[in-house]
């Protein structure tokens, strides 16, 4: 796990522009590590756990646009638009989820 990561995940951040930004960067600094849609899954599961359910489903579209064959993309942007209270959005995303992959691993 990067320094970045944990910092990311530890950190007492305020403001919506300054976590954009740290997720921006979080996303360059693991492209070398993993396609950039893992990256910014695992980004989206930081911040769903840390209750920025809008940046959460930020990561998880991103994600989407780079690996739009991906169910547990799909899965994880339903259930942070549940959380936002986006119920036919995440029904889509959640029925999507289901149509790439019948077994697919939940990841959050």
């Amino acid at each position: 796990m990067s320094q970045y990561f944990t910092t990311l995940y530890n950190s007492n951040i305020e403001g919506e522009n300054l976590m954009s930004r740290k997720v921006v960067g979080y996303t360059v600094e693991l492209k070398k590590l993993g396609p950039p849609h893992v990256s910014l899954n695992n980004i989206g599961v930081v911040l769903f756990r840390r209750g920025k359910f809008d940046l959460a489903a930020e990561a998880f579209r991103k994600a989407i646009k780079l690996h739009p064959g991906c169910a547990t993309l799909f899965y994880n942007l339903g259930m942070v638009l549940t959380k936002l209270g986006r119920h036919r959005a995440a029904e889509i995303a959640l029925k999507r989820a289901g149509e790439l992959d019948p077994n697919f691993k939940i990841s959050i």
